[in-house]
């Protein structure tokens, strides 16, 4: 491995952490400053790699810690669409104080259930089950007349199918 590589994948690496401990403490916090670029940028990150993404969907919904962060800040009780995060410049104060913390969780969580349906989908594929995928296309296709689940399905489709 030449320098050059071995020096950018130090960088991702350190990204990724730092991605990490961003998108968790977005999780827990209530209040305070908005700064949503890097968890999602984390999570788009991940959406641009199988591998990363079946990693992070697993550490999602098996991780004790992340799910006892969720638990804390349940959906509000009108459910709003997920922003769009993916793609957007939220370094401004003013673009990132229109984000809640509820959006920010809306947010989150689509991308969790859009990855969770796209791995069914795989599933459903690979072993030929025809009635299974063609439910979750419904699925699929009901969520890209929703904005939000629409910008993050597309970016989490690229990678998985």
């Amino acid at each position: 491995m030449s320098d050059r590589a071995l020096v950018s994948s130090i960088d991702r690496l350190q990204t990724r952490i730092l991605g990490w401990q961003a998108l968790e403490h977005a999780i827990s916090r209530q209040h305070g400053e908005n700064d949503w670029s890097r968890p999602a940028g984390l999570v788009y990150d991940v959406c641009r790699e199988e591998q990363a993404l079946g990693n992070w969907l697993s550490s999602m919904i098996l991780h004790d810690d992340i799910l006892a962060r969720l638990a804390k800040h349940p959906p509000p009780m009108t459910p709003s669409t997920p922003p769009v995060l993916f793609h957007c410049d939220l370094d401004g104060e003013d673009e990132s104080a229109l984000i809640t913390h509820d959006d920010f969780l809306a947010f989150v969580r689509a991308c969790v259930g859009i990855v969770a349906v796209l791995g069914v989908l795989a599933w459903a594929d690979s072993v030929g089950n025809v009635d299974c995928r063609e439910r979750t296309l419904a699925i699929i296709h009901l969520w890209q007349t929703v904005d939000g689940y629409r910008e993050v399905g597309s970016d989490a489709l690229q990678v998985t199918w």
